[in-house]
């Protein structure tokens, strides 16, 4: 892949993998070429197995910060370079719940992550003026072992091959903008919890949660009306968050 300018708009960028008789194509892409500053940031980590022996991997889940494990996100901000903080740098780790995930010949699997969890997406309200739009650099790196058994899988070493993409995203100041958006994804987070739950639902619902703005507090505030449990769990932690912010 050639290398873009660091002016230039990416949305998807790939590794690849070999060992062996394993295989891999691996990268991170986001669906959007812009975004709003304080909003939602959707990005996909995607991997297809090319060669002809099954690929084994794992997955898990970061108790202390609730988001998932083994993947970095680092953003900068193009014309200042100001990086952007992880809003858990300074949790704990505390392990969590954790499986292998085999990828047969010619199978692909994606996992979607939510930039709030990693990223102080909120911060680039402080930084954008509005109406304008910047450059947002996002970093994305996945430990991957070209594994051909399941041990081998959560054996990660210095040597473990890396996955590493930089995406870069126009950002744009928008207010009124925002604030539209997270109304239209607080009412698909209000909807009836559906059985079994959908994934789309699910993931408005962390969408919303991972937003540290003022905008989402009322949002936030309705769920704890919801009829699912977890949910109701999940606003207020976030509200929590948001009053500590």
């Amino acid at each position: 892949m050639t290398p873009r300018s660091p002016s230039e708009v990416q949305l998807e960028a790939t590794t690849s993998i070999e060992a062996a008789s394993v295989q891999v194509l691996a990268g991170f892409r986001t669906p959007a070429a812009e975004v709003l500053a304080g909003g939602p940031l959707d990005i996909e980590f995607f991997i297809e197995n090319r060669g002809q022996t099954t690929l084994y991997f794992a997955l898990g889940t970061s108790r202390a910060c609730l988001r998932p494990a083994f993947h970095t996100l680092t953003a900068r901000l193009g014309r200042s370079g100001r990086p952007l903080d992880d809003p858990h740098a300074d949790a704990r780790e505390l392990g969590g719940p954790m499986g292998i995930r085999p990828l047969g010949p010619g199978e692909a699997f994606a996992q979607m992550l939510i930039g709030g969890q990693f990223i102080c997406l909120e911060h680039l309200k402080d930084i954008v003026a509005q109406g304008e739009m910047q450059l947002v650099s996002v970093r994305c790196q996945r430990p991957l072992p070209a594994a051909s058994d399941g041990a081998a899988a959560l054996q990660l070493s210095p040597y473990t091959p890396i996955v590493d993409a930089t995406l870069r995203i126009h950002v744009r100041r928008d207010d009124h903008a925002l604030a539209h958006c997270i109304a239209a994804l607080a009412e698909q987070a209000r909807s009836k919890h559906p059985l079994p739950p959908a994934p789309e639902w699910e993931h408005a619902v962390a969408t919303l949660c991972a937003l540290r703005v003022p905008e989402a507090r009322p949002h936030l505030q309705a769920l704890l009306g919801h009829p699912d449990p977890a949910t109701r769990t999940m606003a207020a932690q976030a509200l929590a968050t948001l009053e500590r912010w």
